[in-house]
C-alpha cells in the first residue's frame, strides 16, 4: 500500500484520539461528582486504554485520574457507576507501559488496594491472571535492582491465591523476562528453575502454562548475559532442544532469530577458547534451518554483528 495513506490514517487515529480525550476532560470538568451520565462512564474505560498507549508516566496519571474520579462517583451515590476488576487493569496496563520503578511501586500499590477492598466487599475489583501479571511485567520493564525478586514474589502470590489468579504461560514469561534483564550473577539459573516449574506443571496437565518461544527467548537471553562460564554452551544446548521439539511437532517453540542471536551473543561476550568458531557454527546452524523452511530463523544483522563481534576479539588459543 501506498505508505503515505498509513501516515495519513495514522495522524487522522491520532487527531481523533487527541478530541476524545479532550472532550471527556470537558465533561468530568463541567459535571458535579456524583451525576456523571452513564454516557460519559462507559467511555471511561476506552481512553484509560488509549492513556495506556501513550507509554508515558503521564499517561498512566491520567489513566488513573479517571478511576479515582469513578471512584468519587460511586462514594457520591452514582448509581451508574460500577467499578470492576477490568477498569482496574485497564490502569495497572497504563503504570505497566510507562516503564519505570516508580509505575511499577504505583501498579504495585494499586493491586494491594484491589486486594483489601475485594477482601472487604467494597468493589468487586477483586485481582485476576491479568491483574498479576501486569504488575509482574510492570516490574521486568522496570529496570529496577529488585525487580526480578518482587516479580518472583508476585508470582509466589498468584499460585497461592487458588482459580482466579493461577499463573498462566504470560504470567511466568513475564518473570523469566524480569531475571533475564536483572545483573545478579544466579539470573539465568532463576530463569531455569521457573521454566523446569512450567515445564512439570504442563506435563503434568496444566495447559495454561505451556511454554512457548518467548520463555526460551528470555532464557536464552538470561544465559546469554549471564557472564558466568558454561553460559555459552548451556545456551547452544537450549537452542538446539527448542529445534528438537519443533520438529517433533511443538509449533509453539520455534527457534526465531532473537534466540539463535542471544545463543550468539553468549559465544561472542564469552572468554571460551574456540569461540569463534562456535559462533560460525550456530550461524551454519542458522543458516540451514532458514534454508530448511523456518523463515522465523532467517539470519539478521543483529545475528551478523554479534558473530562478527567473536571473530575480531578471538581468544588467543584461535590466533596460534
Amino acid at each position: 500500500g501506498d505508505p503515505r495513506r498509513k501516515v495519513k490514517t495514522s495522524s487522522n487515529k491520532k487527531g481523533k484520539e487527541a478530541s476524545w480525550l479532550r472532550w471527556m476532560d470537558a465533561r468530568l470538568e463541567e459535571t458535579p461528582v456524583g451525576e456523571l451520565p452513564p454516557k460519559v462512564i462507559k467511555q471511561m474505560r476506552p481512553i484509560m486504554h488509549v492513556y495506556a498507549k501513550q507509554r508515558s508516566t503521564k499517561g498512566a496519571e491520567n489513566a488513573n485520574r479517571l478511576m479515582t474520579r469513578l471512584i468519587k462517583e460511586s462514594e457520591a451515590g452514582n448509581a451508574d457507576v460500577k467499578l470492576s476488576t477490568k477498569i482496574c487493569n485497564a490502569v495497572l496496563s497504563a503504570w505497566a507501559r510507562s516503564g519505570s520503578e516508580e509505575s511499577s511501586e504505583r501498579a504495585t500499590k494499586l493491586l494491594i488496594w484491589m486486594s483489601k477492598n475485594s477482601k472487604e466487599g467494597t468493589y468487586d475489583v477483586k485481582p485476576s491472571t491479568v491483574s498479576f501479571s501486569t504488575v509482574i511485567d510492570s516490574w521486568a520493564r522496570s529496570g529496577a535492582d529488585d525487580a526480578a525478586q518482587k516479580a518472583e514474589a508476585l508470582l509466589v502470590l498468584m499460585e497461592k491465591g487458588g482459580a482466579d489468579t493461577r499463573p498462566n504461560t504470560v504470567s511466568f514469561n513475564s518473570c523469566i523476562h524480569a531475571h533475564a534483564r536483572s545483573e545478579a550473577m544466579d539470573k539465568a539459573v532463576k530463569a531455569e528453575a521457573l521454566v523446569n516449574r512450567m515445564e512439570d506443571l504442563y506435563e503434568a496437565g496444566n495447559t495454561d502454562v505451556r511454554p512457548d518461544v518467548w520463555t526460551y527467548q528470555s532464557l536464552l537471553s538470561a544465559w546469554s548475559t549471564s557472564k558466568v562460564w558454561g553460559a555459552p554452551q548451556r545456551g547452544e544446548e537450549i537452542l538446539r532442544m527448542m529445534d528438537s521439539k519443533y520438529k517433533a511437532g511443538d509449533d509453539a517453540v520455534k527457534p526465531n532469530a532473537h534466540c539463535f542471536t542471544a545463543s550468539i551473543t553468549a559465544w561472542s561476550k564469552s572468554f571460551e577458547k574456540d569461540k569463534a568458531r562456535s559462533v560460525y557454527r550456530i550461524l551454519q546452524y542458522m543458516n540451514k534451518l532458514y534454508a530448511d523452511g523456518n523463515d522465523d530463523a532467517k539470519p539478521n544483522v543483529v545475528a551478523y554483528t554479534a558473530a562478527l563481534n567473536a571473530c575480531a576479539y578471538p581468544e588467543a588459543s584461535e590466533d596460534e
